[in-house]
């Protein structure tokens, strides 16, 4: 449930929430106040049409869109799986290297 207290209302939204307000004022005037973490952008739109500022007017059915994206990052082509794929390789030969050491010491141990 949304409380509006002096006309204002606060709300928190994770990833992939979303927030509907029903029976809103037509030709009422709002504005989105919103910590936006570093690295990402925001984009305001009032039925499709982009907006430039947080400063909206509503019109009858209005549909207000408030999106938050993360900046791209860019490409180095390591993805996750190849990372995994790398280190179980090179733990693989470690192994391997470790257990052909530890041959080769009980031999010279053994005079062999």
């Amino acid at each position: 449930m949304l409380n509006f207290v002096g006309g204002a209302a606060q709300f928190t939204l994770c990833h992939g929430q979303q927030i509907t307000v029903k029976n809103l004022p037509a030709d009422c005037s709002i504005t989105v106040n919103e910590q936006t973490p570093e690295g990402y952008s925001v984009s305001y739109s009032v039925n499709g049409a982009p907006e430039t500022s947080a400063a909206l007017t509503l019109k009858n059915s209005s549909t207000i869109d408030v999106v938050n994206r993360m900046a791209e990052v860019p490409d180095t082509g390591i993805s996750s799986a190849k990372a995994g794929i790398a280190a179980a390789l090179l733990s693989g030969a470690v192994g391997i290297l470790s257990l052909e050491l530890l041959r080769i010491s009980k031999r010279r141990r053994n005079g062999k």
